[in-house]
């Protein structure tokens, strides 16, 4: 579930069920993290993380069960409270990223018409307030979809040292061609690589527990297990997923139709394309 509805973003056009992961299955999965000894756990998948208003908590779990693993989360800050950054700060997160898509309210409204700008940029300050003593790393991070006045991207930078944050100028991901104003207008029908080798080193679970290929499936096309019925180590060692790695990586091989429409498999290093200004 997402509440932003961003024109650069998929979200609001995918007729998907949107639901919150069931306690028992989120408990599953953490607990067979601990198992596996997983040394990162981003808990959350191509959405607003705080819109399940038990997050605060799962986080707590996550790190009551995994007090070493790094710890990984994303918001568009709309629906922070006080009280809510406070218990953040208390979680001992590594990272926490923030997105947002505009300095100044009117490109913010553009595009992120579905958050208030005066509300983010206050829950941004209250960040550094009480993260301010916090080992966490804090970026903000705007996306270049090549249609923003660099005014805009020199402004958010000023202002992300400022507090003490990161800031992060990424280029735009069409999503394998799924986003519907925008496109990287790219297929490779001979794609045989992926930038960020997420099919090697990350396992990406929606609600229901499905097991899709690759975070920018966002189409949900290549579901290659379900943890619900199954273990963390038998999806990640099946002889299915392990067939779409080589359908992948091989050259001799026919890639999945997602990675043929993904740009990320051109090698076009879209995070670390003017990551700070």
């Amino acid at each position: 579930m997402c509440n932003a509805n961003c024109i650069i973003c998929p979200y609001s056009t995918l007729q998907h069920t949107r639901n919150i992961m069931e306690d028992d299955l989120f408990r599953k999965i953490i607990i067979e993290c601990k198992e596996n000894k997983i040394e990162r756990l981003v808990p959350y998948l191509n959405n607003e993380p705080f819109l399940d208003k038990t997050f605060v908590s799962k986080l707590q779990f996550i790190r009551k069960e995994l007090p070493n693993i790094e710890l990984e989360i994303s918001t568009n800050a709309s629906l922070l409270t006080k009280e809510i950054i406070k218990d953040l700060s208390k979680i001992n997160l590594t990272e926490l990223r923030i997105s947002v898509f505009g300095f100044t309210g009117a490109l913010h409204k553009k595009i992120m018409p579905g958050v208030s700008h005066e509300k983010v940029f206050t829950n941004v300050e209250l960040i550094a307030k009480y993260f301010e003593k916090s080992s966490c790393l804090v970026s903000i991070v705007m996306i270049d979809n090549g249609d923003i006045d660099e005014i805009e991207f020199e402004q958010m930078d000023k202002y992300s040292k400022s507090l003490g944050f990161n800031f992060f100028r990424w280029g735009f991901l069409d999503r394998a061609n799924n986003v519907k104003d925008f496109s990287n207008v790219y297929y490779d029908a001979k794609a045989h690589y992926c930038e960020q080798r997420r099919p090697l080193e990350r396992m990406h679970i929606l609600t229901n527990g499905d097991v899709i290929f690759c975070c920018q499936d966002w189409g949900h096309e290549e579901i290659v297990g379900n943890i619900s019925n199954q273990t963390l180590k038998e999806v990640w060692n099946s002889r299915f997923y392990n067939l779409k790695r080589e359908q992948l990586y091989s050259p001799e091989k026919e890639a999945p139709e997602i990675c043929k429409r993904c740009i990320l498999s051109k090698g076009c290093d879209i995070y670390d394309r003017k990551n700070s200004l």
